[in-house]
């Protein structure tokens, strides 16, 4: 139940780091208001690993090379060169952070970049995707979830 202050019900709601809330449909645009609040859930992408030929590692470290690739028309999201995710839905897409979809902002700061000044490529260039890539798995589940539960209220929204 959503009272008539929106501030109240965030405080009465017992949230932590990992929890999101999202607060849409306000009585301003005619909705009751509601608020989404997400724990621990992620939305149930499909993980697919390679083995062989098709994992390639990347420049002879023995790690799988990086490739945060999407594909949009098949709901895949390519992780590396071993694996991918699987089952995204078109709603996951249109839930736009400006000129971008959320995961797709994810995919995009996450790869692996090689600074073009040399000094700093050389001292400073210390990210590697393979350590960070469960977390990233995790982060574009929640992200998921987050877009596609977030996109089914902004369609209930009256215009």
């Amino acid at each position: 139940m959503v009272s008539a202050s929106p501030k109240s019900d965030i405080k009465r709601l017992n949230t932590n780091q990992n929890s999101i809330v999202v607060f849409g449909g306000g009585a301003r645009r005619g909705g009751g208001g509601r608020f989404i609040y997400y724990n621990h859930r992620t939305y149930p992408l499909e993980r697919g690993e390679r083995e062989g030929k098709a994992a390639i590692p990347n420049e002879g470290m023995g790690q799988p090379a990086c490739r945060l690739i999407a594909r949009k028309e098949q709901g895949i999201i390519e992780v590396d060169t071993t694996t991918t995710l699987r089952g995204v839905p078109a709603e996951a897409w249109e839930y736009r952070l400006g000129t971008y979809s959320a995961l797709e902002w994810i995919l995009e700061r996450y790869k692996e970049k090689k600074p073009k000044d040399p000094t700093i490529a050389e001292k400073f260039n210390t990210y590697r995707f393979a350590d960070y890539k469960e977390s990233v798995i995790d982060l574009l589940m929640r992200v998921c979830t987050v877009s596609v539960e977030t996109m089914k209220v902004v369609k209930e929204m009256p215009i």
